[in-house]
């Protein structure tokens, strides 16, 4: 998409989704559980663009020994041997 002007052609920036919001557990907060729910907000994106999230979880606070998964979309179902997600 891009606007024409004067024989001047402009590309539109790209705006950023909306930032998630973390519901459950608090950040930084300390999980018994082995199989933890985390529960956060989607986020939006007004220019209808695909989003990824990259969830990073650790058992130290300096996140030294990290877990990642990558590609989790809002569509993303329960892991059954590791974390239950939930996007909101």
């Amino acid at each position: 998409f891009t606007i024409t002007m004067d024989n001047y052609t402009a590309p539109v920036l790209n705006n950023p989704p909306s930032k998630p919001m973390l519901y459950s557990p608090l950040n930084a907060s300390e999980i018994d559980n082995p199989k933890p729910i985390l529960v956060w907000n989607a986020s939006r994106d007004d220019d209808g663009d695909a989003m990824l999230y990259q969830l990073g979880l650790s058992q130290s606070s300096d996140f030294t020994s990290l877990y990642q998964w990558y590609g989790i979309n809002n569509e993303t179902k329960p892991y059954a041997d590791r974390v239950t997600i939930i996007i909101e």
